[in-house]
């Protein structure tokens, strides 16, 4: 005990000399000693660094020592208080005491003057000067650099498995440096990963600790240092990503080497395989922390830079057309068209039968004009190789995460031009899970009032008491109309195209469901939203149709002023499957069922009518339905008031299908001036 106690003071007055030499010469040179030197800097950072550790692991291992010796005495007082040879143990033990008290009040003398002589304790001091060393730091990177690389070097020496050691020294650091330096010193962490190209484990944990730093450094600063950051974050992840294809197409080989071999494969190639399968797993530990920290840069900034982020990040995605024919539609002052799916062109179909392909005619909005034109061609994306599709993947993981943190407050200011086009031209894309991850994205950006979750299934029992009817008691604000008359209309578009990809499951169209729910509830109060939802799901309604009975579609002129969907239904790629026809119309029913149950106190005919409707579904032996929506029917139309000349109604194919013409007069008997303009596809031939 005399012995660490003083050593203990010797690292104390070494430590304040060190401190001395920190404070006096930071601001000038002293001697021609200068502080900021490779050489000096590289004899005092390891120093400040080892006490520091030695501190942290004496508190880490402070409470197994505590409990220990609070065992060992318990054992000591169990034995004293049992009979026999305890006395005689207890009279030695007395004795003992006796000759080990000599020279007792010599240690206490210097106990006493341990404690009068310094207040602190060596790793309190060594922390101290490790701030005043951060803080003193003046010239950015150059100082920084030459600060970061003794201590970088010490953790790479001494291993970075203690966390609760690292983590202090993040802490440290990221609270001492000024604030403007904060992503300099994110870059030296960032440098020091990309000279580690073989050792994949000590970058897993450099980029798990570089999240704390992350979390301080954004609160922080302000300006472009954050995108350079998630910049080369992207490019580690891509790194990554072809090492790891690169080690499992040698796996590949390997494994398939010895199927074809008779004779069995040597150890070192067996070992070689192992090894391979090895570093393909630690691979994808290290993509998933990268994800994680480029997820959690946002969760300091404001929300205005978390958009910022949402677009720079769209730009790193692969697979997204290029805009060179927007930008020339831009300069020309070009009409705005909605995004065209791959094989899915429709219209609008205005007054005096003037038609504008895509979506349609916009002025300017809150949100931009998107004065553009996309066509989407399926070779964008089969042309994607193995590591673009992994990283299209990826960012889109981050995007939805950022997006989560965002707090929408008007859809003008929310879906500019740089966030809507990448969005849409995405959600269209032939592999299914882009197009859930990218609709994912758009339910995070559209909800306001915290119903997605509510909403994330397909149901024909809404949980409508805990749905927040904030978004649709009072009239929608004129920003988000204007929004909704113009880009917002890119959103039916999409939701029409995602219907029919053959290679659509339940959980693509509870995504279908979700987003068209949320827009419904968000912005359902203007009638010109609400009459284009109806016409949206007529339309799909009536392609249903046409799929289901084969037959072709008519031509015909529409009559009336209203806008209305015109779908060259023949060209939507894909062959769907009676499953998923099923599917569609109860998403069709389950849409309806939720417009009437939510407006029901605005528009109780029609409410009556989309009830009506639904009775007479559940009256057939087999609704076209899926089984699990079918299930629901029964329960649905028996919590629902239903006439009574509906219910002595006999029900055919016919009267279980929504109708333009019956939902117009059911919102004009509710004051609704609604004027549908009849869905005619266009010829198939």
């Amino acid at each position: 005990m005399l012995k660490s106690l003083l050593l203990s003071r010797g690292r104390v007055a070494g430590l304040q000399g060190l401190q001395g030499i920190v404070r006096k010469t930071a601001d000038e040179d002293v001697a021609r000693f200068q502080l900021f030197d490779k050489g000096n800097l590289s004899k005092i950072l390891p120093a400040l660094l080892m006490n520091i550790e030695k501190g942290e692991w004496e508190a880490q291992h402070a409470n197994s020592r505590q409990l220990q010796s609070d065992s060992a005495r318990n054992d000591e007082e169990f034995e004293a208080d049992m009979g026999g040879g305890g006395h005689v143990g207890g009279g030695g033990s007395s004795v003992h005491q006796r000759e080990s008290s000599v020279g007792g009040d010599e240690k206490s003398r210097l106990f006493d003057e341990s404690d009068s002589a310094s207040d602190t304790t060596p790793q309190l001091l060594a922390e101290r000067c490790f701030r005043d060393l951060f803080q003193r730091v003046k010239f950015g990177t150059t100082h920084l650099s030459l600060i970061f690389y003794p201590m970088l070097n010490y953790l790479d020496t001494n291993g970075w498995e203690n966390s609760r050691f690292v983590a202090k020294c993040i802490t440290l650091v990221m609270t001492s440096i000024s604030p403007q330096y904060a992503f300099d010193a994110i870059t030296l962490w960032l440098n020091h990963i990309s000279e580690r190209k073989t050792e994949v484990i000590p970058k897993i944990e450099i980029v798990q600790h570089l999240k704390d730093s992350l979390n301080i450094a954004a609160s922080q600063t302000f300006g472009t240092s954050i995108y350079e950051v998630i910049d080369k974050l992207v490019q580690y992840l891509k790194m990554s990503i072809e090492c790891e294809l690169r080690f499992k197409k040698e796996s590949r080989k390997l494994s398939e080497q010895k199927e074809d071999r008779i004779v069995p494969v040597s150890a070192a190639n067996h070992h070689k395989s192992e090894s391979l399968n090895a570093t393909v797993k630690v691979e994808r530990q290290y993509q998933e922390a990268l994800i994680e920290v480029m997820g959690s840069i946002t969760v300091n900034v404001a929300d205005y830079q978390k958009l910022e982020i949402i677009k720079f990040l769209f730009e790193k995605c692969p697979g997204r057309p290029s805009l060179q024919g927007a930008n020339a539609a831009n300069a020309n002052g070009a009409s705005i068209s909605a995004v065209t799916a791959p094989g899915t062109p429709y219209r609008h179909q205005s007054k005096g039968g003037a038609t504008n392909t895509g979506g349609g005619t916009t002025g300017n909005t809150a949100g931009g004009t998107m004065n553009s034109t996309f066509s989407l061609d399926d070779s964008v994306y089969l042309s994607l190789d193995e590591t673009d599709k992994r990283m299209q993947n990826y960012l889109l993981k981050c995007i939805e995460s950022v997006a989560l943190l965002y707090t929408t407050v008007n859809y003008s200011d929310t879906f500019k031009a740089g966030i809507i086009t990448p969005l849409i031209q995405l959600s269209v894309s032939p592999d299914a899970n882009v197009r859930i991850l990218v609709l994912g994205i758009i339910q995070r950006l559209l909800d306001r009032h915290e119903n997605r979750e509510k909403l994330a299934r397909m149901d024909l029992l809404p949980d409508l008491e805990n749905i927040r009817t904030k978004g649709f008691k009072s009239p929608t604000s004129r920003s988000d109309q204007n929004f909704m008359c113009g880009t917002g209309q890119s959103f039916f578009h999409t939701i029409y195209v995602n219907c029919f990809f053959e290679s659509n499951t339940r959980e693509s169209f509870d995504a279908i469901y979700c987003t068209l729910a949320l827009l419904i509830i968000e912005v359902g109060f203007d009638e010109s939203c609400l009459l284009e939802m109806f016409k949206l799901l007529l339309a799909i309604q009536e392609e249903i149709r046409d799929r289901t009975d084969s037959a072709k579609g008519k031509e015909a002129d529409p009559a009336g002023g209203q806008v209305s969907f015109v779908v060259d239904a023949s060209q939507v790629k894909g062959q769907l499957t009676e499953a998923q026809l099923m599917t569609l119309n109860a998403f069709v029913a389950c849409t309806f069922n939720l417009i009437g149950k939510l407006f029901s106190f605005s528009y109780k005919h029609l409410d009556e009518y989309i009830t009506g409707v639904l009775f007479r579904m559940s009256q057939l032996n087999k609704p076209r339905m899926d089984p699990q929506t079918a299930a629901k029917l029964q329960s649905a139309v028996r919590k629902s008031e239903v006439k009574s000349d509906v219910k002595g109604s006999k029900s055919s194919l016919n009267d279980c299908l929504f109708h333009e013409n019956a939902l117009e007069t059911s919102l004009n008997k509710d004051g609704f001036a609604a004027n549908f303009t009849k869905f005619v596809p266009k010829n198939k031939s």
